[in-house]
């Protein structure tokens, strides 16, 4: 498998946008499940 070579700080704002991303689809799931099944 070949990996193109992508300097490691490429990826430091993807991580910097992922985290929140991700983060905030957890807390939206999260009360979702926690708030709908009741």
């Amino acid at each position: 498998m070949a990996v193109p070579d992508v300097p490691i700080a490429w990826f430091y704002p993807l991580f910097m946008l992922a985290m929140p991303i991700a983060w905030l689809l957890y807390t939206v799931t999260a009360s979702y499940v926690h708030g709908g099944t009741r």
